[in-house]
């Protein structure tokens, strides 16, 4: 009965364990979650930076043209 006993105890040590182990795999897919959710907002955020620049250069380039246009 002792040998029984011990492999109880070994196999809830074992199911105890595999327990942590998936709530620390949920963990790391929440954060892998997050991670993602974080770079979405980034690309966003860089494609709005990007667009602001491009309407600055136009901007600037449309200037340059009326002030060439006035110097003639």
């Amino acid at each position: 009965m002792k040998a029984v006993d011990r492999n109880a105890k070994v196999m809830d040590r074992t199911a105890k364990e595999v327990d942590r182990n998936a709530k620390v795999m949920d963990r790391t897919a929440k954060e892998v979650d997050r991670n993602a959710k974080a770079t979405d907002r980034t690309t966003k955020a860089t494609d709005r930076t990007v667009k602001a620049e491009d309407r600055t250069v136009k901007a600037e380039d449309n200037m340059l043209y009326r002030s060439t246009i006035a110097l003639d």
